[in-house]
C-alpha cells in the first residue's frame, strides 16, 4: 500500500469515528483491497478510458447526494478531475498530495510529460479553481500555490498534516515473531546494523544518495545491510548502481510490500533513512513513513528538505543531512551506531512527537472541522 491509499483509509476511519459523520469511501487501485469483478473493471477503465470513468464516477457519486466530495491525489488525476465535471452543489474539497506539472518538469515522469507540461499547468488550474477548498499535507506547496494561482487561490488553502496509525504501530512493535521474520526477509544477519527505507524508485526519494553512502559507511568498519521497499522506474538503476558499487550483497530489494509488512520492517529496523531530495520546485511533503518512523521509536537520518523539516528537530528528535551528500548519510549512521545513548534519545523523543502531535484522530478533527465551516459559507442567507 502506498502512502496515498495509507492516507485516505486510515482518514476514512478516524472520519467515521466522528459522531454524526457518515462517510462513503470510493477507491479506485486493486492493490490490497478486496475487490470484486465489476470494481476490478472499473479500476482498469480508469486507465484506459479516462473521460468515461470520470463521468461514471460523478454519477455515482451525484447518486448519493453528498454535503461534501472530497478528493484526494494529484490535480492530473481523473479521481479529482472528476469534480470539473460534477455540478453538484455540494461543497468540494481536494487534498493536493503531488504536483504533477512540477514532477514532469523535473524530468520525472520522462521526456514526453515534460514536453507536456504547459498543458498539465492548464489542467491543474482548471481542477483547482472548481474546488472550495485545498488542502496541503505540508507548508512547503503553499509557495507553488502562490506562485501559479495567486493569493485568492491560497486565501481557500489550508494546511492538515498527514497522520499515523498508532494503533498499527503498537501492535507491529508487540508482534516479536512477525519483527524476526521481518528481519529475515530483510536479509540481515543478527550482527547487522539494519537500516530501512519504503519509498518509492523515483528521483525525488534520494535512493541514489543512499546506496552511495552505503560502501563508505562499510569503508568506516561498520557492518551494515541496507532494507529498500517499494517500486519504480529507477528500481533497476539502483540494483545496477549497488553492483557497480560492490554492495549487491549488502542491500535487498524488497519491492512492493503492504502497509503491515513496511510496519513490521520498520519495527525490525536498528535506524531510519530517508534521503529525499529537492528536483526542480518539487520536495518530500509530509510522509507517513517518516511518521511511522518516529512513532515506531526509531532513530532517523533525514534530509534538510520540505516537510522532513516539519517533523525533524537536528538533535534532537532525528538527525538532519544536507541533501545529495552520501558522505553526511554515512556519517550520521556512524555515529548513531557508535552512541547508543544518542540513538536511544532521538528515538524516544521521536516516539512522544509522533503520539502527541500527529495522530489521525486529530487529522480528521481539523478535516471536520474544514467541512463545518465550508457547509456554513453554503447556507443560505
Amino acid at each position: 500500500m502506498d502512502g496515498l491509499e495509507n492516507h485516505d483509509i486510515n482518514l476514512y476511519t478516524a472520519l467515521n469515528r466522528i459522531p454524526g459523520l457518515e462517510v462513503k469511501f470510493m477507491a479506485f487501485d486493486e492493490k490490497g483491497l478486496d475487490w470484486s469483478e465489476r470494481q476490478r473493471f472499473r479500476y482498469k477503465l480508469s486507465h484506459n478510458l479516462p473521460l468515461a470513468f470520470i463521468f461514471r464516477v460523478s454519477k455515482e457519486v451525484k447518486s448519493w447526494r453528498p454535503d461534501i466530495i472530497h478528493v484526494q491525489g494529484c490535480a492530473l488525476s481523473p479521481y479529482t478531475q472528476f469534480m470539473v465535471l460534477t455540478p453538484s452543489s455540494a461543497g468540494k474539497v481536494m487534498t493536493v498530495h503531488g504536483v504533477s506539472s512540477e514532477e514532469a518538469r523535473a524530468g520525472n515522469y520522462g521526456l514526453i510529460p515534460r514536453i507536456l507540461t504547459p498543458i498539465y499547468i492548464l489542467i491543474e488550474e482548471l481542477t483547482l479553481r472548481k474546488a472550495d477548498r485545498l488542502i496541503l499535507v505540508n507548508e512547503n506547496k503553499t509557495a507553488w500555490i502562490r506562485s501559479h494561482f495567486g493569493d485568492r487561490m491560497l486565501a481557500k488553502t489550508v494546511v492538515v498534516q498527514n497522520g499515523v496509525d498508532l494503533a498499527g504501530v503498537k501492535s507491529a512493535k508487540a508482534d516479536a515473531k512477525g519483527v524476526q521474520n521481518s528481519r529475515m526477509k530483510m536479509g540481515a544477519a543478527e550482527d547487522d546494523f539494519l537500516l530501512f527505507m519504503a519509498k518509492g524508485f523515483v528521483t525525488i526519494n534520494g535512493h541514489e544518495y543512499l546506496v552511495r553512502a552505503l560502501p563508505l559507511m562499510k569503508a568506516r568498519g561498520l557492518k551494515v545491510h541496507l532494507a529498500l521497499a517499494g517500486d519504480g522506474t529507477l528500481h533497476p538503476v539502483m540494483k545496477a548502481l549497488a553492483a557497480e558499487l560492490g554492495v549487491t550483497n549488502d542491500i535487498t530489494f524488497m519491492g512492493t510490500i503492504t502497509n503491515s509488512e513496511a510496519l513490521s520492517a520498520e519495527a525490525a529496523a536498528d535506524a531510519i533513512v530517508l534521503p529525499s531530495i529537492r528536483t526542480g520546485s518539487t520536495e518530500e511533503g509530509s510522509s507517513i513513513f517518516l511518521l511511522e518512523s518516529m512513532a515506531m521509536a526509531k532513530p532517523i537520518v533525514a534530509t534538510s528538505v520540505g516537510g522532513n523539516l516539519t517533523c525533524i528537530q537536528d538533535g534532537v528528535n532525528g538527525i538532519l543531512v544536507a541533501e545529495k551528500d552520501p558522505q553526511a548519510i554515512a556519517d550520521a549512521v556512524v555515529n548513531l551506531r557508535n552512541d547508543p545513548e544518542l540513538m536511544k534519545r532521538l528515538a524516544n523523543s521521536a516516539e512522544s512527537d509522533a503520539e502527541s502531535k500527529w495522530t489521525w484522530n486529530e487529522t480528521a478533527k481539523n478535516v471536520f472541522a474544514l467541512y463545518t465551516s465550508l457547509l456554513n459559507e453554503k447556507k443560505p442567507t
